[in-house]
This record gives C-alpha cells, structure tokens and sequence, in this order.
C-alpha cells in the first residue's frame, strides 16, 4: 500500500526522477490571494475571479484551503509567468494522479458545470493563447454526474465530453435529484446530488498508452474521508484516440465522446489538433469550480500532482492489459494477456488497497501468458464488490493496476 505526504493511498507510485507537488497549506499563517502566486509556495498560482483562503499552520481549518467566487482557478505550475512559449528548461507535467479532498459547504447557483474537478495535460496561461488552452477534466459535479471533459479551445468555448456516470447513492446523504434527463441518463435509476458538508477524495489520472499515441483518463472517488488511506473507487474512465472519419460512430458513441457537439460546430486556432489525443507535456494542472451568486464555499485539503509512468512505457506488459483493468470488471468473464521476450516466471496477486493479499498463484510461459480470471471464481475466489490491486510479479519489473471487480 503505497502512501503519499498526506498517508493516502497512491494508485500509482512516482515515476523514476519524476516530479511531485504536495500543498503548503498546513505551513505559515493563514493567507489570502486573488491573484498570483502563495508567497510560501511559488508553485502555486491562483487566477480566475475568486479568493483563496489558505488557513495555515493554526486553528481549526489548518492544512485547508478556502475558496469562494465566481470562477476561482487553482494553478499547479512553476511560475505564474503568461510567457509563450515558457523557457525551454520550465518544469512540465504530462502522465499524471492527481489526488486532493474537497468539500462543499455552499455549492452557491449548482451550475451545471461546477463541482470538483482537475484539468491536465494544459497551460491555459494565459487563456488567449487558444493553441495551449487544450486539456482533460475530470468532473464531480455537484447535480450528481462524474463525466471526463476534453477541452478543444478555450476562445471558442469549445468542449466535448462523455457520457456521465452516477457515484452517488442514498447512502451517502445527497439530495435526491428531480432532473429527468439525469435520471433517463441513469437507465431510469434515481440520481443523488453530490453530497455537502462531507470530505470527498477526489483522483484524476491521464497517462499515455499504446506507445503514445493514445491517452486514457480515469476519475476516482473515495468515501470514507481518507480512512487508512482512502477507499478508491473508479467512476468513470475513457480512452481518447485519433478522429477519423471512418470511425464517427464509436468517436461520438456511448463509450467515448458521447456529448461532441462543438467539435462539429467550433472551429478554433488549433482546429487541426482537434480530433488527435493530447500526449504532449504541459506545464499546468489546475483546479477549478463556478458559481453565480457569490455564495460558493468550498474547502479543499490534501492536493498534490505526481507524475506516474504512461501505459506501457517499456513495452513489456501489453497496454490492453491496463485499460482492461481500469474499468469495472466481474470475473465470471476476464482474460489477462501479458506479451514479453523470452521465458518467465511470474507471481500475480490480488490485493486490497492496504497491501494485504487474498488471492495469489505462480504461473510460467514464454513470450506471453494468459490467465483466465473466471478460474478464480471457480476455485473459490469471492471477494466483495469494490477496488483492488492486481499485482504482477517478475524478477524484471513490478506492475499494480488497479481493478473494481463487480458482482
């Protein structure tokens, strides 16, 4: 069970000589900014119109920040310079688990767009230049909905999204939602507010896959307020691929870009770059959130950006493996391929979150081995539905994806 700064849980450990951000919001006296950068933590820009308040080292909000206003913009970038381009020798972020708790006292005039959410693989510093403004976000959106939205120009407003997914339940105390389109969109289910005034762990992972040139987003929520390092449990992930015309229907599909509108009717500075995966490093990852009324609380704590290892970076293991895994799975019906050079002895695993293992075996092969997941369940093997890691074990590398396994 790999832990980060905060004790939570890391679905994926720092690359080697990669970069990592934790806050500094649990160091000096408590502070405000409108603009700029936090005088302890120059990485740390805040932009947009709204007021961060960081409480410091004392009192009882401590290590938390504060924000409210109508579109307050959290930047994680080395400077808060609007230089294009940056000096070549400026820090970046690419492959990415971003990782942060928030809660919602106020969620002000419950926009449609606003809740909690993270956007990688960016600059947009400044807006206007409409050629870097382009990046993914992963939203947990206060009427209930957790969708991934791929921003294509900022000047055009131009976005496309998927197709949202439904993490709430009446367990968990949201408002039941009354928005027949949602609940339509939830099979004909009820449909649960995001609930307030609970600590909601939040994780928005983009890596690169299929040797570059594909990039596969996932968003995670935890429910339990961070205990022993949070419960981490996928929600919603999409694998982004180039457009063409051959392939509209799945591009525009259920299972991809299901909400691609502007795509077809905005053009932009970047138009050419529209259909095509973002697999080139940036230099932001920034927070955001919205609100009309002047009445939005929102409280933030535990936030860090760490950069991870893209899919399949060495070649040894088989992307499909990975985007397999990183959905939700029931393994009545699951095969792992994994491809490499030569003969090999591997030890796969399960595991929950906090490392403990409840199923493990040895298996052997040369140039590729598969194991049928439906086996397990044959020997026994019945865990309760939710997140696990699976651990694949060799003398040569180490890999853990993690997996929700459904009944």
């Amino acid at each position: 069970d790999l832990r980060d700064t905060f004790g939570i849980t890391m679905l994926h450990p720092t690359i080697s000589n990669g970069r990592e951000w934790f806050d500094h919001w649990g160091e000096g006296a408590q502070r405000s900014l409108d603009w700029g950068s936090d005088g302890i933590d120059t990485e740390f820009n805040v932009r947009g119109d709204g007021i961060s308040v960081i409480y410091g080292s004392t009192g009882a909000d401590s290590e938390q920040m504060k924000v409210t206003g109508a579109d307050p913009r959290m930047y994680v970038r080395s400077s808060n310079s609007e230089t294009v381009p940056m000096p070549p020798t400026t820090p970046t972020w690419n492959n990415v688990e971003v990782t942060l708790y928030a809660k919602t006292t106020n969620c002000g005039s419950k926009l449609s767009y606003a809740g909690i959410e993270a956007v990688c693989k960016t600059n947009h510093c400044p807006d206007s230049d409409d050629t870097t403004t382009r990046g993914y976000g992963g939203r947990v959106l206060f009427d209930g909905r957790t969708d991934i939205e791929k921003e294509l120009s900022h000047a055009k407003d131009s976005n496309i999204r998927s197709y949202p997914a439904f993490a709430w339940t009446a367990d968990d105390g949201g408002v039941t939602s009354s928005d027949a389109t949602l609940i339509a969109q939830n099979g004909g289910n009820p449909v649960y507010e995001m609930p307030l005034n609970k600590w909601i762990g939040y994780k928005l992972i983009a890596r690169n896959c299929d040797n570059d040139s594909n990039v596969l987003i996932e968003v995670y929520i935890d429910k339990t307020e961070g205990l022993n390092g949070g419960d981490w449990q996928l929600v919603k992930s999409l694998k982004d691929i180039p457009y063409s015309t051959t392939n509209d229907a799945v591009y525009f599909g259920r299972d991809l870009w299901y909400d691609g509108d502007d795509f077809k009717t905005k053009g932009s500075a970047d138009s050419a770059q529209h259909g095509m995966p973002i697999t080139k490093p940036n230099y932001s990852v920034y927070l955001r959130t919205d609100d009309t009324t002047g009445t939005l609380e929102q409280y933030y704590k535990w936030f860090s950006v760490r950069e991870v290892e893209p899919i399949s970076s060495s070649g040894v293991i088989n992307s499909r493996v990975n985007e397999d895994f990183s959905h939700r799975i029931n393994l009545d019906g699951m095969h792992l391929t994994l491809n490499f050079q030569g003969s090999r002895n591997f030890r796969i695993s399960i595991c929950k979150l906090n490392g403990s293992v409840i199923s493990s075996d040895i298996i052997s092969g040369r140039d590729h081995i598969s194991v049928d997941l439906s086996g397990l369940r044959q020997k026994g093997f019945k865990p309760a539905s939710g997140m696990y890691i699976l651990k694949i074990n060799s003398k040569t590398f180490d890999v853990n994806i993690p997996m929700t396994i459904c009944e």
